[in-house]
């Protein structure tokens, strides 16, 4: 693995800093949220997840409106941390099983410096 860019502020009196890794980032439109899988809504279903396989994340569910292809989108915008390539797979996986059970055509995703859109195979 490589190493991390903030080695050069570790060494330091005044702070100590924890790696978090890399941010991934995706998007989930809000109309979405309250849409059950199983017995859990989408937000539910995603807390769950986040917070088993990556410990915690941040959401954002206001100001974010997308624009693709003629559709408009209010969107939540959810962000996790990672060090390594390892969980990228199951976070992708994830989605594409969400994306088929909730009628999404696919989700924008942003991982390190690169952006995609994840969708289920056909």
């Amino acid at each position: 693995m490589k190493q991390s860019k903030w080695r050069v502020f570790q060494k330091s009196d005044d702070y100590e800093i924890v790696d978090l890794g890399r941010p991934a980032v995706f998007l989930v439109p809000i109309g979405k949220l309250q849409v059950k899988v199983g017995k859990a809504t989408v937000e539910q279903y995603l807390e769950k997840f986040l917070k088993k396989n990556f410990e915690a994340f941040t959401a954002r569910h206001s100001g974010i409106r997308g624009h693709w292809k003629g559709q408009i989108d209010d969107l939540a915008e959810y962000e996790v941390s990672f060090l390594g390539k390892e969980k990228i797979p199951k976070l992708l996986k994830m989605l594409t099983d969400l994306a088929a059970k909730i009628g999404e055509k696919c989700f924008y995703i942003k991982a390190g410096q690169y952006t995609a859109l994840v969708q289920p195979k056909t």
